[in-house]
This record gives C-alpha cells, sequence and structure tokens, in this order.
C-alpha cells in the first residue's frame, strides 16, 4: 500500500497541534489537544502526521473533490490516523464528536478501491452506525465525495422498505453503510454477501454498545472475513469499548485525541444554564429564542431537546402556534417523517428542531448557533453529546439549559462540565448544584444519580454490610430490598423484641365478605333443589315414561319463561330474608341478635 509517513521517526506522539487551522469540513474542534499514539503494546510512539491534504496519496478525483469543498488542512484524527490506515494497519481512533472522523475512515478506503479497480458487485467497505439519521448522514458523505470517482454506495436501515434497499445492494455497491439491526435481518434471509468485505468500520462504537448492539455485531463479524483491515472510531473509551476493540482487531494501533478519558465539552462552545420553575419554561423558551433572534436570520437554526416523544411533540405545536417553523424528530416516528424532518431543517425551511436524544449525537447540520436543553439530560455524557451539535468545525455556538429546583443532581453534573471548559457558572446555579444530596441518598428509591445496586437495591436473605435496610441485621432473611423497610411487620426493630404476641385484628364484615356469605347461600339454595347423586344413580337405570318425557320436552320459549319466573322467586326470597334479618327483634330494641334489657316495657306502648 501507498506509505503515508513514517511511523518510528517524525513529531513526537503526544504533541499538541500548535496553531494549525483545521479546514471547514476537517473538524477544528480538536485543534488545541494533545495527541497519543500507542503501538499495539501500549507504548507511546512517534508519528508524522499529514500536515495539507497535498501531502496525502489520494487520487487526483479525489484532490479535486476536497477543493471543491474548501478544505485547507486535515483534523488530527485524520493527520494521525491516515499514516496508520494506508499502511494496513488496525487503528483505534477516540475523538470527540464533529472531529471529522467520518472523512478519516472514508478516505483510505476510497484509494483502496480506486488504486486495485475493484468492481462494484459486491460491498468492499462496511460501515456500521447505531442511527439511521448517522448512517444516511455517513452516506451523503460518502456520495458527495465518491460520485465522481465512481464510487457506489448504499445505505440500509430500519424504518424502510427491504426490496427498495435489496435492489440498490444487487445493482452493485462498493460501500454499505448500515445499521446492525437491518444488515442481521439480511443475513438471516441470505440475501446479502459480506465475503468481499476488506475495509470494516465501526463508527460511534461506544454508542452502540449503549443501544446494546453488541450481540449483533458479533454475529455480523461471522459473516466478514477474517482476514480484513478495520477501523475502529470511539467518542469515549470506557472498559466495555475496549473489551470489545480487543475482540475484533488485530494488533491495533490507538489514537487518542486529547484526554478522553476525562468527559469534556467544547471549547467553542457558551454554556448558560438558567434556574425556572415547570410552568415558566415556553415562556423561557419563547424569551431565549427572541434574544438570539432566531427565525429571523435564515441561516440560523436552533435545536431543542426534550426528554420525552410527547413533549417533543408539544413542543412542536407551542413554537408553530408561536410563527416559528419548527419540525421534531423521535423514535415514535417513521422513518418517511424522520428523513422530512431532518431534510426540511437542513435545507432551511424550518429554523427549529425539537428533538429526543435520538439526534444528540453524529448529525452534522451546519448553521446551528443554538442549542436548547428544555429538559436536561439524564447524564453528564449525554449533556456533552447534545451540546455538541453546535460549535462544529471550528465555528462558536451557545447551549442554554433549563434546571428546576427539584434537578439539583442534574445541575452538578453540568457544573462540572462547565469548570472544566472555564464557563462561567452563577452563584443560583452553584447553591442548586451544592445541594444536591450524595449518589443514592436522595428521596425514593429509584431516585437518579446512585449507583445502579442503589436505585434498583438487593432483596437479600444475606445481607450487604453498610445496607440502609430496616430489617434484621443489615438485611434479614425477610428483610425487603435495600433501603426499604422489611416487608415483615415482625421483623422491624419496633416489633422484634416485644414478647407478647401482637393483638389479632377483628375481623371486618366487608363488602366482599358479605358477597362471598350471599353466594354460599345460593349454591346451598340450589343444591337443595336439585337432586342427589344417589337418586341420579337409581334413576339411571329406569326407563322413562312417556308421560314424563313428553312433559319434560318444552319449547325454548316456555323454558325461558320458567327460567325466568325461578329468577324472580329466587330474588324475592332473598329480599324477603334481608328484610327480616333487618327487622328488630322482640326484646331487642336495637335490633342485633343477643342484645338484652333490663327494664320493663312501657304499659301503654303494650
Amino acid at each position: 500500500m501507498p506509505g503515508g509517513g513514517s511511523i518510528s521517526a517524525g513529531v513526537p506522539a503526544s504533541l499538541p497541534a500548535g496553531n494549525s487551522s483545521a479546514g471547514v469540513g476537517g473538524g477544528g474542534i480538536d485543534k488545541k489537544e494533545d495527541v497519543k499514539v500507542q503501538s499495539p503494546e501500549g507504548d507511546l510512539i512517534e508519528l508524522k502526521p499529514f500536515q495539507a491534504f497535498s501531502d496525502c496519496p489520494w487520487p487526483q478525483s479525489l484532490q479535486l473533490e476536497i477543493q471543491k469543498a474548501g478544505y485547507s488542512t486535515p483534523s488530527q484524527i485524520q493527520a494521525y490516523t491516515w499514516p496508520l490506515a494506508l499502511q494496513g494497519y488496525d487503528v483505534i481512533g477516540v475523538a470527540a464528536t464533529g472531529s471529522g472522523k467520518t472523512i478519516a475512515f472514508l478516505f483510505p478506503a476510497f484509494a483502496h478501491i480506486m488504486s486495485n479497480n475493484i468492481g462494484s458487485r459486491d460491498p468492499t467497505l462496511l460501515v456500521l452506525a447505531p442511527t439511521r439519521e448517522l448512517a444516511v448522514q455517513i452516506e451523503k458523505e460518502a456520495q458527495r465525495f465518491g460520485t465522481s470517482s465512481q464510487i457506489r454506495t448504499v445505505c440500509t436501515y430500519g424504518g424502510a422498505p427491504k426490496h427498495l434497499q435489496l435492489t440498490q445492494m444487487r445493482s452493485g455497491c462498493h460501500c454499505l453503510i448500515a445499521t446492525p439491526g437491518r444488515l442481521n435481518d439480511f443475513l438471516e434471509a441470505k440475501q446479502i454477501n459480506l465475503d468481499q468485505i476488506a475495509k470494516m468500520v465501526l463508527d460511534e462504537a461506544d454508542r452502540m454498545l449503549d443501544m446494546g448492539f453488541e450481540p449483533q455485531i458479533r454475529k455480523i463479524l461471522k459473516e466478514v472475513p477474517r482476514k480484513r483491515h478495520t477501523l475502529f472510531f470511539s467518542a469515549t473509551w470506557p472498559k466495555e469499548v475496549r473489551k470489545l476493540a480487543e475482540d475484533f482487531l488485530h494488533k491495533p494501533y490507538k489514537v487518542q485525541i486529547g484526554d478522553r478519558d476525562e468527559l469534556k465539552a467544547n471549547e467553542d462552545i457558551t454554556q448558560v444554564v438558567k434556574i425556572v420553575t415547570g410552568f415558566e419554561k415556553n415562556q423561557a423558551l419563547l424569551k431565549t429564542l427572541q434574544e438570539y433572534n432566531i427565525g429571523r436570520n435564515i441561516a440560523e437554526r436552533c435545536m431543542v431537546f426534550a426528554g420525552t416523544k410527547r413533549m417533543c411533540d408539544q413542543l412542536e405545536r407551542d413554537l408553530q402556534r408561536s410563527n416559528y417553523r419548527a419540525c421534531a424528530i423521535h423514535g415514535d416516528k417513521d422513518q418517511r417523517q424522520r428523513d422530512e424532518a431532518l431534510d426540511n431543517f437542513r435545507q432551511g425551511r424550518c429554523h427549529i428542531m425539537v428533538a429526543t436524544d435520538v439526534a444528540a449525537r453524529g448529525l452534522d447540520i451546519k448553521g446551528v448557533v443554538l442549542v436548547i436543553n428544555f429538559d436536561p439530560a439524564n447524564n453528564t455524557e449525554d449533556y456533552v453529546h447534545r451540546i455538541g451539535r453546535t460549535g462544529r468545525a471550528g465555528q462558536k455556538g451557545t447551549a442554554v439549559t433549563y434546571v428546576t429546583s427539584d434537578q439539583a443532581f442534574k445541575a452538578q453534573g453540568i457544573v462540572e462540565i462547565m469548570d472544566k471548559t472555564n464557563q462561567t457558572v452563577t452563584e443560583d446555579v452553584r447553591r442548586l448544584a451544592a445541594s444536591a444530596p450524595p449518589p443514592g441518598k436522595g428521596k425514593g428509591r429509584f431516585r437518579e444519580g446512585g449507583d445502579r445496586e442503589d436505585r434498583d437495591g438487593d432483596i437479600g436473605g444475606f445481607g450487604k454490610p453498610g445496607s440502609r435496610g430496616k430489617g434484621k441485621g443489615d438485611i434479614g432473611a425477610f428483610g425487603g430490598p435495600r433501603g426499604m423497610p422489611s416487608s415483615n411487620p415482625f421483623d422491624r426493630d419496633e416489633n422484634r423484641n416485644s414478647s407478647a404476641s401482637p393483638p389479632r385484628r377483628k375481623r371486618s364484615r366487608s363488602r366482599s365478605r358479605r358477597g362471598s356469605r350471599s353466594r354460599r347461600r345460593r349454591s346451598r339454595s340450589r343444591r337443595r333443589r336439585s337432586p342427589s347423586r344417589k337418586t341420579k344413580k337409581k334413576n339411571i337405570g329406569r326407563r322413562k315414561s312417556p308421560s314424563r318425557s313428553k312433559s319434560r320436552s318444552r319449547s325454548p320459549s316456555r323454558r325461558k319463561s320458567q327460567s325466568q319466573s325461578r329468577c324472580r322467586a329466587r330474588s324475592r326470597s332473598r329480599s324477603r330474608r334481608r328484610s327480616e334479618e333487618r327487622r328488630p327483634r322482640r326484646g331487642s330494641p336495637t335490633g342485633r341478635k343477643g342484645d338484652t334489657t333490663d327494664e320493663k316495657p312501657d304499659p301503654d306502648e303494650l
């Protein structure tokens, strides 16, 4: 393969990028970050990055497309991963969102396809993405740079008709971009062949693990040749992602842009937190939109994040009533509605897009200058990805978050992110964040902010030391969930040491008990009226007389009238019995059974 630079010689591996300016599409978000390049053994190595696009060994058609796009210099993730990828090494790229990772894995695959004159019968490049929106975005970037080079791209995702996607794949493609679920459907039906895959990319791998796609990814890798070139890109580097990379890659080199172990937001984004009440949120939203002139300037757009799908639809209707051109996107909308909303937002036909966390990652939409968290994110990682929709490619942006007084635990995480990027935090917000209880110590059993075992609790006959349960010991043999009182009332502290047995409660004459009593009465009366088993056995061998059989053969109308009359008679007898029970007995003025009095009756009353 063509070499892009020496791995063992060049600039130090841990080196700031200096004042190199990234291009418009090259990222720019990581232009001041430190870069660490590690060998498969984990040692830091020296690597000479590409300083300009002209230094890269791309074909002439790709160079022309780069010039048309107006790119000047590659971003850090591009400059440091290309020398390794062009020499055929497996690469792990860990960089923030919006740093140009899409072009970082597309261009080496394009160069491989064009230099080897590979046909389009079966796909050569396979890209796995977690969401439909990210897959469609990668497809557009691939078509943008690969169409002039006769590189065909097909995108498959759930929510769209399968036969259209199958028709496109069977007509031939070089690059297949897919979500794991839909690709597994095609593989199980034996409708697609992945034997010719030479390049494989996992984009946003941490997000795919969060969404539970690991079993689908492992099934897909069984259908892909083991001798392949794999590129692995992620925004964070937790233990789960490391384990996945160890299983899928062969002696990979790792390129890390910045300190990705520490969650940090983009410094080009101005973060603002406002404390409001639940009733003031709508008015605060309209005021913020007017403050930043959303809707007046056609080129400026805004994204509003809500916590629920219902709130998304409600905010969309409220903004449209306020004469704003708004659209909404969430998981309950079908693919046609989601594509239409995204297209309207990209083209500027809608200035505001309301979304859930389904749009928090991967979307690169130019012109987004404002992000509003109408409902704060559930964790700091989602918060960082939400506000990362603005301030992309070196541009400036603003993120406004509304918090209420009962969301101190969410304000605490936001303040930590703001302090890491030297943002201004008001005293009211700091006091609210300081009032947050320690993790797992708040009100409610499933309160957010604690550990998973503190939220879910563990039930046990073998309690853990330090548990908050009120049962026997830590959590007794009959103890309830952790942090909750024991489910056995005689196992609690107030009842455990009492020698006397607890008083027995009187059996209340409830409505259900009275109902069961009346059912027993009815069953007894039916047994009295029906013949006994002995009588039935005696009548088994006895031949019926003609008169009796004739009398029993009645018409349906007659049977119906007789059954109705029996029902009326039973109801009359029941009402008669109830009236007799309510009638006071002689010698019992209160009407209660067994109540007597020593007073003599008045002669006048007698």
